[in-house]
């Protein structure tokens, strides 16, 4: 099943515009200070790669959960439970991402989560899901979280022996 991402909270919206209206700036100052437009086009390609690693939506297939980035996708392998975030998480360090332009990507730790990976377009909590699969914390923000969590605690898991065989049926 696919699940569109949420909304872009407010605190994304502004920041997101808040560095494309610096890239404007500083390209339109790089008319007269070439310093200022190599900054501009660096601060583009930081926010073009940002965009293009955005979540697009999620998909639950035979209990797997794959996030489709704006270019590319990352599977994180077999749903083991989905829980709703409930209360504001704890103080969080970024190990490495984004936090704010366009989605909030990346691995992050906190004391109660430990290590996990944030593939968020909403910072608001009642859109926050924390996914646990066979090998990664995985937070997301569904469109409709409660509907994510139904159909995602629900679906049963591919029977290994049924791949294989799909795998090796004639096409055609």
């Amino acid at each position: 099943m696919n699940y569109r991402t949420a909304k872009m909270s407010l605190s994304i919206k502004i920041l997101t515009a808040i560095i494309l209206a610096m890239v404007v700036g500083f390209i339109i100052g790089g008319l007269h200070d070439r310093n200022l437009m190599v900054g501009g086009v660096i601060l583009g390609i930081i926010a073009l790669v940002c965009y293009l690693l955005a979540p697009a939506s999620y998909e639950v297939s035979n209990g797997c959960l794959t996030v489709v980035r704006h270019a590319g996708r990352s599977t994180f392998g077999q749903i083991v439970r989905c829980v709703r975030i409930t209360e504001r998480l704890p103080f969080t360090v970024r190990l490495f991402g984004n936090s704010g332009i366009f989605a909030g990507t990346g691995i992050f730790w906190n004391k109660r989560d430990g290590i996990f990976h944030v593939h968020a377009t909403s910072a608001r909590r009642q859109d926050a899901v924390l996914v646990q699969t066979e090998k990664y914390k995985v937070l997301l923000t569904p469109e409709d979280p409660q509907a994510f969590l139904e159909s995602a605690t629900t679906l049963e898991p591919a029977k290994p022996s049924d791949s294989k065989s799909a795998a090796r049926a004639p096409q055609g």
